[in-house]
């Protein structure tokens, strides 16, 4: 069996027209520096984890037949699109991304492969940005 997969829904981002017409006013209004695209990707990075609360109390049912169902708590940052949901076979990660969900708190991770032990992790997204990571959470399809 494969990656695993989940369900993905995307519902549209609320604040990128709003943020691209006062970027567009600021710009209009006065000359400004722009700073280089690696330094503008590492100050959205940092922003987001800032700002973008992760979820939590994440828990995982049982693994039957290669699946598993995923919950948690959502994030107090209301503005979030939804959840990514991201794996490892090895504790502490680093964790692959799996699918994206809408804003639900819980989804079906379905493709896990007998006799493997998996952790999971989710964090709440909105356009481009992440939240950190929830706490880890256990699954082993025996």
């Amino acid at each position: 069996m494969g990656e695993p997969s989940c369900p993905t829904r995307r519902r549209p981002g609320r604040w990128g027209a709003v943020a691209a017409a006062g970027a567009a006013a600021v710009l209009a209004a006065a000359p400004v520096a722009v700073a280089s695209f690696a330094e503008g990707a590492t100050a959205q990075a940092t922003l987001a984890t800032d700002t973008l609360q992760p979820p939590s109390g994440l828990t995982a049912g049982v693994c039957l037949l290669g699946s598993v169902t995923l919950s948690w708590t959502a994030t107090p940052s209301t503005w979030a699109d939804g959840y990514e949901v991201r794996w490892s076979t090895t504790s502490g990660g680093p964790y692959t991304a799996g699918s994206k969900t809408s804003a639900t708190t819980s989804t079906v991770v379905s493709g896990l492969s007998l006799l493997t032990t998996y952790y999971f992790v989710v964090r709440a997204y909105d356009g481009n940005w992440r939240s950190a990571n929830s706490n880890q959470v256990t699954v082993s399809c025996v």
